[in-house]
């Protein structure tokens, strides 16, 4: 189907921002602490963080992960371990995952910005995001630390 025409970038923007995957980077498959085997696919979006998992060729497999904002505690770029590390919490357990890819720095940026982008949206609510979003999670600058471990309960990706 075609698109309309936009006379104006307010229109454009409510029309692209209508879109399912406006706003959402996905990355490539790559390792993830969350998966005993396989990859996973990351994107982010600014509704949530999602992991699809995958075959380590990169082939889709049927498990998806979605991780809304208000579930993430915070992110972070791990300079030592090259991966973009967060936490998140769910039924009160804190838990940390690592996704170990050449884009780790770049996903954390991508986290920035859309926390950036639900700053504005709460700002003047032009922005449409789902009402569980909230930019209570901070994407951090990379550090040289190690994410904290946390005990595996049996639950793969």
């Amino acid at each position: 189907t075609a698109l309309p025409i936009c006379n104006t970038k307010a229109e454009y923007l409510d029309l692209a921002r209508t879109l399912p995957d406006y706003c959402s980077v996905s990355f490539p498959h790559c390792a993830c602490d969350a998966r005993k085997q396989g990859h996973v696919i990351v994107s982010v979006s600014l509704n949530h963080i999602k992991l699809q998992a995958c075959t380590t060729e990169g082939i889709l497999e049927e498990q998806v992960h979605t991780f809304p904002w208000e579930m993430i505690k915070t992110c972070e770029a791990d300079l030592e371990e090259t991966a973009f590390c967060f936490q998140y919490e769910k039924k009160s357990k804190e838990r940390w995952v690592r996704v170990f890819s050449d884009y780790y720095e770049y996903m954390n940026e991508c986290v920035g910005r859309v926390l950036e982008e639900i700053k504005w949206k709460e700002k003047d609510a032009t922005l449409p995001v789902s009402s569980s979003s909230s930019s209570k999670s901070k994407a951090s600058k990379p550090s040289k630390r190690k994410p904290i471990k946390y005990e595996d309960d049996g639950e793969d990706l």
